[in-house]
């Protein structure tokens, strides 16, 4: 005899859905920081704020920019 059971895959589903309703909530940013919203393009000169992951100057970027959470450098 055959149990009545739900596919995992079902569940799978509404569990996917369920979290994607509920989780609007705002993201709980560090203190002081509040995120841009700008729809525009800026650069900045890099006049020695840019650096590498060893915290070493980047001379041969020559700027910086935003657009939305994206930042990028140019050389």
């Amino acid at each position: 005899m055959k149990k009545n059971t739900i596919p995992t895959h079902l569940i799978a589903c509404l569990a996917l859905i369920a979290t994607t309703l509920f989780s609007n909530k705002s993201p709980n940013y560090p203190k002081g920081f509040s995120p841009k919203n700008n729809t525009s393009l800026v650069f900045t000169e890099n006049k020695g704020q840019v650096h590498d992951q060893d915290y070493k100057s980047r001379p041969d970027v020559l700027f910086s920019g935003t657009d939305g959470n994206l930042t990028f450098h140019l050389k």
